[in-house]
C-alpha cells in the first residue's frame, strides 16, 4: 500500500510510458521483438527483457488510469467497479470468445490466424465490450439461481 499514489504515479508513470513507447516503436520499425518480430501479436513469445517492458508499460498505464479516474463521474466509476468485480468471469468469457474468433472463424475464413494490427485492435475492442455485457448477464443468472436456492430452503 502506498501512502501517496498521486506522487508515486507522477514520478514513475511518465518515464515508464516514454521508455516503453520508444522501445515498442523501435521494435515495430526494425521488425524484432514482440511488436515486430516473428512472434508479433502473440503474447506468449515474450523474452525476459520484454516482460520488463510490459511491466514498465503497466506502471505507466496505471498512472494514466489513476489520473483519468480522478476526473470521471461516479456513474462511470460504478461501471468500472462492476467490471472489476466480475473480472474472473470476464477473463473466462473473453478467452473463450478469443479462442472461437481466432481459432475457428478467422482461421476458417482466412486460412491463417494472423491479422493486421488495426483489425486485431477492433476485434479486441468489440470482444471486450461484448464480454462485459455477457459477464453482467452471467452475474444476473447466478443471482437468480442463488435466490431460488434460498427461497427453496
Amino acid at each position: 500500500k502506498m501512502k501517496d499514489k498521486a506522487k508515486f504515479y507522477k514520478i514513475v508513470s511518465a518515464p515508464c510510458l516514454i521508455i516503453s513507447t520508444v522501445v515498442y516503436v523501435i521494435e515495430y520499425k526494425k521488425g524484432f521483438g514482440m511488436m515486430g518480430g516473428p512472434g508479433a501479436n502473440v503474447f506468449y513469445h515474450l523474452t525476459t527483457p520484454e516482460v520488463f517492458l510490459c511491466i514498465a508499460t503497466m506502471f505507466g498505464m496505471l498512472g494514466v488510469y489513476y489520473l483519468i479516474t480522478r476526473h470521471l463521474p461516479q456513474k462511470a466509476l460504478d461501471i468500472i467497479e462492476r467490471v472489476s468485480r466480475n473480472i474472473t468471469i470476464v477473463y473466462i468469457i473473453q478467452w473463450t470468445l478469443v479462442w472461437w474468433v481466432a481459432d475457428v472463424f478467422i482461421y476458417i475464413i482466412r486460412g491463417s490466424k494472423y491479422l493486421p494490427a488495426g483489425v486485431s485492435l477492433v476485434i479486441g475492442l468489440v470482444l471486450s465490450v461484448l464480454t462485459m455485457f455477457l459477464a453482467e448477464y452471467w452475474q444476473t443468472i447466478k443471482a437468480r439461481r442463488a435466490a431460488k436456492r434460498t427461497a427453496i430452503k
